[in-house]
């Protein structure tokens, strides 16, 4: 949540489209490939339970 904050924060900052769109990819990497704890429990839930059970998981944490 606070890389994707960050993210939008700097995109407002950046007065071209190409270097904010830059600046996004690379947050969305980042993002993407930090391992949390909440990463890693989702990705087991999905990984023995499946999809749903991990989104339900998911969004019950942020409900």
């Amino acid at each position: 949540m606070r890389l994707t904050k960050q993210a939008l924060n700097r995109a407002c900052e950046i007065p071209s489209m190409r270097e904010a769109l830059e600046h996004a990819l690379q947050i969305d990497i980042t993002i993407e490939t930090t391992e949390t704890d909440e990463s890693r429990q989702f990705n087991e839930i999905l990984r023995k339970e499946g999809a749903r059970a991990a989104i339900a998981w998911r969004d019950a944490r942020l409900g």
